[in-house]
């Protein structure tokens, strides 16, 4: 990863007064705000993700394929599109996981992948994920959210900014969206929470502010109705064909005859593998 600028030489964002930031306003950076920004081709998506615009169709500078928002690292320009930072995040899901996350998908009837919930923050897009271009807004660090003129603007605390999504082709879709997404991340959590008491850990703490943890902007029915299901049985359920099946691919492989204990350890090594994945 580059070296990074000190915070105040590259959060041009940061400064008073209040700014909107969309897709198209990314166009309009002058030559010292880009040369503020971070340069990084190995940026990974974590808790401080704000914002990310997809600009594949129209490189920013001829090279930059995405412009980043975290707060962390500031202002980041990537030769990367913003389907590949959303692949690194679910490789790191292990298979359970990744189960879990689609089955509450399909539990809540969510047809389109437009959101990665990961209990105590989340990405989202008003698009699927197939959608080009693929625009994503951080829900964990923002505190408020309003629709107005066919856009969706966010609102994040101690910094002067808005973030503006277009949602001109979804007209009454939008708002749908944006709640079934802050649903799932509840449903994740209640996971997580079942997670933590199966191994006897803390419950987890939430940051109150965050709009992905206030329960208001979910139906209070429907939150009831998740944190009386059962999350971990269909968690048991997914271990047991994952064991299953590597079980089964284990006696295939005995059904070859071994010649030395090189052999062996590959299938040893294998099979802590598969484990460490389930786990």
């Amino acid at each position: 990863m580059s070296s990074k600028p000190s915070m105040s030489c590259h959060r041009f964002w940061d400064k008073p007064p209040c700014i909107a930031i969309s897709h198209d306003s990314i166009y309009r950076f002058s030559k010292q705000e880009l040369a503020q920004s971070v340069t990084d081709a190995g940026y990974r998506m974590g808790p401080g993700f704000l914002a990310a615009y997809d600009l594949r169709d129209k490189p920013l500078d001829g090279i930059y394929r995405t412009v980043i928002y975290d707060r962390q690292a500031g202002v980041v320009l990537s030769v990367r599109s913003v389907n590949f930072l959303l692949a690194r995040v679910e490789r790191q899901f292990t298979n359970t996981e990744m189960y879990m996350h689609d089955y509450t998908l399909s539990l809540l009837g969510i047809k389109e992948r437009h959101i990665i919930s990961c209990g105590s923050y989340a990405y989202f897009s008003f698009y699927s994920f197939r959608h080009r271009p693929l625009d994503l807004v951080g829900l964990c660090p923002m505190v408020d959210f309003a629709f107005a003129d066919q856009k969706a603007a966010f609102r994040t605390s101690n910094i002067p900014c808005r973030f503006l999504f277009d949602v001109a082709s979804r007209p009454g879709k939008a708002k749908h969206d944006l709640q079934a997404g802050l649903t799932h991340n509840w449903a994740i959590k209640f996971y997580l929470q079942q997670l933590n008491e199966r191994h006897g850990a803390a419950k987890p703490k939430w940051p109150a502010d965050s709009i992905l943890h206030q329960p208001g902007y979910v139906a209070g029915q429907t939150l009831k109705e998740l944190e009386a299901t059962d999350f971990m049985q269909e968690a048991r359920k997914c271990e047991e064909d994952l064991a299953q099946g590597f079980s089964l691919e284990f006696l295939r492989k005995l059904e070859y005859p071994l010649y030395g204990g090189a052999d062996i350890d590959r299938m040893l090594d294998a099979c802590r593998a598969a484990y460490k994945n389930m786990h």
